[in-house]
């Protein structure tokens, strides 16, 4: 027990609810499995998800912190029974909802879990907060796009009106809640995404070893998590590398790739494995394949540079951005359209704004040591303040405390 909550008498039982849970791949998954043991500690914790045979037969489902109930066999209005009946069987007083819109229905507009949840909340008292990990969608330039971005942003208003709490992971999305949610701004919180990767500290020789089955000594390792999902820029950042390489040709580095590469759009995985071939960059990468979270532990810690190179740059909502900071590894990433104050250039990350700049910044990161650390101590620093599981629990418990009288 990690004592959050010493004064804390556990009236309520706390369940989360949620369609995708490990072993389905996924970071909401990564996030409730993290966030229940913490909160778990003080309270009764139970997760609501689906019944998938991937959930029903894992380990996964009962720790000492938490249960996993993989009851829920349909997610439409007909599964509402279902709901309702785990709700009143496990005497549930608070529901934390993980929302993000195309886990629950192919368009991304879901009316029948605000029926559950308003009938939870009518039915048996139960208070909401909803997690929000993605809000609507953009508007798009089509009909289509457009009907569904009003339907996105309907929804959005709809359970923000029916949670007592809205959780958002940015600061900017705290803004853009506060003004959708005006009348209870208090009710709004801006709580970051912790590490989904826990550290596995390595003695200094049993680094050394394994750092000497990627690359040499003289070699420099750059590193990225290895999921090709929309937004992130793999085939910049891999034609960056190339030209790297051509204009400085005296610095010698392994670009390696953690985790397996997984695409949701196979054609732009083979279009990658071209992309790699073409440039002539073979040689120069290392990927790991799939590991369990204690090898990519491993891995992050021979990590020279750590590369992040997304469509809204750096962000609290990452969760492998906070993995190489509690791994204190230098970032380089870049500059996306807004920045959260808690990201310092040069400070605590090192940014670039071009694919030029990418190159100039990678080779003075590289070449200074003195840079390297300072970076990488700074961004501890931000972890262990904003980023830590223990912080972000707190600031959950702070929440659930105001229902718990």
């Amino acid at each position: 027990m990690s004592g959050y909550a010493e004064d804390n008498i556990r009236k309520l039982n706390i369940t989360f609810l949620t369609r995708e849970f490990p072993p389905m791949i996924g970071g909401v998954g990564d996030y409730i499995v993290r966030l229940a043991a913490k909160l778990g500690s003080a309270y009764k914790v139970d997760v609501i998800t689906s019944n998938h045979p991937e959930i029903v037969n894992s380990n996964m489902n009962s720790t000492a912190f938490y249960n996993a109930c993989p009851s829920i066999k349909l997610w439409n209005v007909l599964g509402i029974l279902s709901f309702l009946r785990e709700i009143s069987k496990r005497k549930c007083g608070i529901i934390i909802f993980q929302f993000t819109p195309f886990m629950y229905s192919k368009y991304g507009f879901g009316l029948y879990f605000l029926i559950w949840l308003l009938a939870a909340k009518i039915i048996y008292s139960t208070k909401i907060i909803t997690t929000v990990h993605e809000t609507y969608n953009s508007w798009g330039n089509n009909i289509k796009t457009y009907s569904i971005s009003f339907l996105h942003r309907f929804q959005f208003l709809l359970l923000g009106m029916i949670s007592n709490n809205v959780v958002v992971t940015t600061a900017q999305r705290e803004k853009i809640a506060r003004k959708w949610f005006f009348w209870k701004k208090s009710d709004i919180h801006c709580i970051p995404v912790g590490s989904n990767i826990n550290v596995f500290p390595l003695e200094f020789a049993d680094k050394k070893k394994f750092r000497e089955r990627v690359a040499d000594d003289s070699s420099i390792i750059v590193s990225t998590f290895g999921l090709l999902e929309t937004g992130i820029n793999y085939e910049e950042t891999l034609n960056n590398l190339a030209l790297f390489r051509l204009e400085n040709s005296n610095i010698n580095f392994k670009f390696l790739i953690i985790g397996g590469v997984r695409a949701i759009d196979s054609q732009r995985k083979k279009k990658i494995d071209e992309l790699i071939h073409y440039l002539g960059l073979d040689d120069y990468l290392y990927c790991t394949g799939y590991q369990n979270e204690s090898r990519i532990s491993e891995f992050l810690q021979i990590t020279d540079v750590f590369i992040l190179n997304r469509a809204d740059g750096p962000s609290t909502r990452s969760g492998t951005l906070a993995a190489a900071l509690s791994h204190s590894r230098p970032v380089l990433a870049n500059r996306g359209s807004i920045i959260d104050p808690l990201f310092k250039d040069g400070e605590n990350l090192l940014f670039f704004n071009s694919a030029e700049d990418f190159r100039i910044k990678l080779s003075e990161i590289i070449r200074d040591k003195d840079l390297r650390k300072q970076i990488s101590e700074n961004g501890k620093k931000l972890y262990d303040s904003k980023l830590d599981w223990d912080v972000i629990a707190g600031q959950y418990f702070s929440i659930i405390k105001d229902h718990d009288k």
